[in-house]
């Protein structure tokens, strides 16, 4: 499934392989400290240059603060920590294993 993109008008993919809902342009967006940058092709790349091709990104469980392969919501960054939340692309905060910092 795919829709125009309101920034540059190329297709938007819909079909997101770790997230249905997840919406990506197949443009490059630069991550900001706020939300997840994209690379062309819709790999997301972290404000601290991981990309899921380096270190890559896992699924996290937030109120255990592990690894959960189950998890579909929130992946964290294998590199810095940060965890994004798959729905808005927003960073929500960094987490070490069994340690939440923020």
């Amino acid at each position: 499934m795919t829709e125009l993109c309101k920034t540059c008008g190329h297709w938007v993919c819909v079909d997101y392989p770790r997230n249905p809902h997840y919406r990506y342009c197949h443009c490059a967006k630069p991550a900001t400290q706020d939300h997840i940058g994209i690379e062309e092709g819709g790999a997301w790349i972290c404000a601290c240059g991981n990309t899921e091709h380096g270190r890559g990104f896992h699924p996290w469980n937030r109120k255990l603060s592990k690894y959960d392969p189950n998890e579909e919501k929130y992946f964290r960054c294998d590199k810095c920590s940060r965890v994004v939340d798959s729905d808005t692309g927003k960073f929500i905060g960094f987490e070490t294993i069994n340690a939440r910092i923020s």
